[in-house]
């Protein structure tokens, strides 16, 4: 369970890390540039920010936005960055705390500085230190709660503010303590509230606020919800590889296969001239394919992707393996191997821990195999 509440704060500051500048007035360059990487475009992105911080080399903003824009370019090509996107947000939280110490009363150096300690908190988390991300956390919320009391239409702080909230009751309940000790204390309702009102104002943490939305429609298995909203990112941001990956699951899961295998060959192609892809979003992306035209009983077209999706997986879903298992039996089977069929069904029958629907469809057909 410890693991689960570590994964799940890290996830949550993942998504605050799609905020990366929650300034109104940001630098026209700056907005320029984040523009840049949501769509994918790092090279171009990374030029204009360096272009920003050798100009103006003692503000925040700049070393925040180039260490976010680091992370989007991990989590999309792979692209490893974690040393160098500390050592931004270290360097951009050291600038921005003296700005406010220079002004104290800025509700903007506020919000600039909790965002700073919110992405230095991630850092902590992912190297491990759970406790000290966590005391940097409550840092970030306090000062959210104040830039909002001093000006209730800071909408940029309304995004962190409605994820404390939301987590603080979405957290497993044996980690409680836990997140009392680091400051989730809020009302969820409340915080749904704060991300919808982030998501429909006009400020540069609009699209980030979406993104939040995405994540509690999937959590609530909401997902023609979730469909309405990663069909909005990827037509504001048709280069991003991740909600381009997210569209494909949406649309499958909305049994829109056609609509999910269209959106496929779109990300297959991107990922060719853009590098790489993130070896988990081809996974995804060739499981949620291979799942549609196993809904639709084509069990030819599905085996290409059922057997890319078996080569790539990266072994962390335990409901997907037993997925994976059954179509490739009922596929074995299809193709006159029982003997193979068998094997795969027999796989899948045993996995009703992580998915008792598929374990007991695997059963049924090993009945028609004896």
């Amino acid at each position: 369970m410890r693991k689960n509440l570590f994964k799940t704060l890290g996830l949550v500051l993942v998504l605050f890390g799609l905020a990366p500048v929650a300034q109104a007035n940001s630098p026209s360059e700056l907005s320029n540039a984040i523009g840049l990487y949501m769509n994918g475009d790092f090279t171009q992105a990374l030029s204009q920010i360096e272009a920003y911080i050798g100009t103006h080399p003692n503000e925040a903003t700049g070393y925040l936005v180039r260490g976010m824009c680091r992370e989007w370019e991990q989590m999309s090509l792979n692209k490893k960055n974690d040393g160098l996107s500390l050592a931004d947000y270290q360097k951009a939280n050291g600038l921005a705390q003296l700005a406010l110490e220079k002004n104290p009363g800025d509700w903007d150096a506020k919000i600039l500085l909790g965002n700073t300690f919110m992405y230095v908190a991630k850092k902590q988390i992912d190297s491990g230190s759970k406790l000290t991300g966590g005391g940097t956390l409550k840092k970030s919320q306090g000062l959210m709660n104040e830039a909002i009391t001093q000006n209730p239409n800071a909408f940029d702080a309304y995004l962190a503010l409605g994820i404390f909230n939301y987590f603080s009751e979405n957290i497993p309940s044996g980690f409680k303590w836990l997140a009392m000790l680091i400051g989730f204390k809020g009302d969820a309702a409340k915080g749904i509230t704060y991300i919808n009102k982030a998501a429909s104002s006009p400020n540069l943490t609009q699209g980030d606020a979406e993104f939040m939305q995405l994540y509690i429609a999937h959590k609530k298995k909401d997902y023609p919800r979730a469909l309405q909203v990663s069909e909005s990112l990827s037509s504001k941001y048709p280069g991003n590889l991740k909600f381009l990956n997210y569209l494909i699951q949406y649309q499958q899961r909305n049994k829109a296969y056609a609509a999910s295998r269209e959106s496929f060959t779109k990300y297959a192609a991107l990922c060719q001239s853009a590098g790489p892809c993130n070896k988990e979003n081809d996974f995804l992306a060739n499981f949620f394919v291979a799942w549609g035209y196993m809904e639709e009983k084509n069990y030819q077209e599905a085996k290409p992707y059922v057997l890319t999706a078996v080569r790539l997986n990266p072994g962390k879903f335990k409901d997907r393996n037993v997925y994976m298992d059954f179509w490739q039996g009922v596929v074995a089977k299809s193709d006159g191997k029982n003997d193979e069929a068998k094997s795969f069904l027999q796989k899948a029958a045993s996995g009703s821990k992580h998915a008792p629907e598929i374990s007991k469809m695997a059963k049924e057909e090993l009945a028609t195999l004896r």
